[in-house]
């Protein structure tokens, strides 16, 4: 069975009702984020979804409503003693976003970062497909 949660729904600033773009799939063993706009990592502990549980994250597109909560997330991932790799998936920017962030805040994980264009195991594949944005974007099919 796999379960989505709407963890934001907003676009390009968040409202008093509803919080940027991220969105939870929990399928079997796997927990992927789709997107992670400011605040995610706030909702994902409002809502007990477990930060540490998350193996793979996926990221449509380098706007800031959908990639900003990213560096809080990975940070507060290894303050909980993550050591588990996260998988990304995202454009080519987001590793050299990623990068120089840690670079500048003196913040490096304790855990491997994986970069990847999709990901498949014996419980669910993701796959990327091109979407029409104002900047090179992508979805996501999980299956």
């Amino acid at each position: 069975m796999i379960q989505v949660y709407f963890l934001g729904t907003s676009g390009g600033s968040p409202s008093k009702r509803r919080r940027l773009p991220a969105f939870l799939v929990k399928r079997e063993r796997n927990t992927i984020l789709l997107d992670c706009g400011e605040g995610t990592q706030y909702t994902l502990m409002q809502y007990k979804l477990g930060i540490n549980s998350i193996k793979i994250v996926g990221i449509s597109h380098m706007h800031g409503d959908h990639v900003f909560g990213l560096l809080g997330l990975i940070a507060t991932m290894g303050l909980l003693d993550r050591r588990d790799p996260l998988y990304l998936i995202g454009p080519k920017e987001l590793k050299e976003f990623l990068y120089n962030s840690f670079e500048y805040s003196k913040f490096y994980p304790p855990f491997k970062l994986e970069f990847i264009d999709s990901y498949e195991d014996s419980d669910i594949k993701i796959s990327t497909f091109k979407t029409c944005h104002t900047i090179k974007s992508q979805g996501f099919f999980i299956s």
